[in-house]
């Protein structure tokens, strides 16, 4: 979750095919999207959740609680998944219109992704091409990627080596041949916002 944004809050939700859920959300870096999320690798990784696995009346009995801060499944409520978590969830889930987002944001090709990631052209361009979500192992390293390497855009703040700078065209995406420690903020916000170790190479 981004500093900036307030927390989650789901508006709607409710149980799709399998382990998956319809949510709607009111509040946080996601509000007005309606996504499918998956939630087979949170409900198979703990015990807390094992009576979703098999009990379908249980998992479609899906809703929200307390405000939309949290959802929660039975007329007990005994088990409950927050709003946060959901939203790391989403973050983490990519579908083919994500992907094809994430290179044209990076200028890359299938074949340049693929070769990254180890996978076939063949199979990249099939991720690209349809719309439903992507394996979560491919998602993860593209993540992975834009943390490693986030996208600076002109006008904004940053601080290299303990000095501050504000960012234009010619320097918004090559910051130098080696890694430097970068603070990246808003150039309407004086509070920098977070830090990543960012290699960039000259082109």
């Amino acid at each position: 979750m981004a500093p900036n944004n307030p927390m989650p809050r789901v508006s709607a939700v409710s149980a799709g095919s399998a382990l998956t859920v319809s949510i709607t959300w009111k509040a946080g870096a996601r509000t007005g999207k309606t996504e499918t999320l998956d939630l087979a690798p949170i409900i198979n990784a703990g015990k807390f959740f094992r009576p979703l696995r098999t009990d379908r009346p249980l998992f479609e009995s899906v809703h929200t609680i307390v405000g939309g801060n949290a959802i929660a499944w039975g007329d007990d409520e005994a088990i409950d998944l927050s709003a946060t978590s959901l939203e790391r969830l989403a973050e983490e889930t990519m579908t083919g219109e994500d992907l094809r987002d994430f290179l044209a944001a990076r200028d890359l090709t299938e074949t340049a992704l693929a070769a990254t990631l180890d996978y076939s052209r063949r199979q990249i361009v099939n991720f690209v091409n349809n719309d439903r979500v992507i394996p979560r192992v491919v998602s993860l390293a593209c993540r992975y990627i834009e943390l490693q390497n986030p996208i600076i855009a002109p006008g904004e703040l940053m601080t290299i080596s303990g000095k501050l700078i504000q960012t234009n065209a010619d320097n918004a995406n090559i910051l130098s041949t080696h890694s430097e420690q970068v603070t990246i903020g808003s150039a309407n916000d004086p509070h920098l916002k977070s830090s990543y170790a960012v290699i960039r190479h000259a082109a």
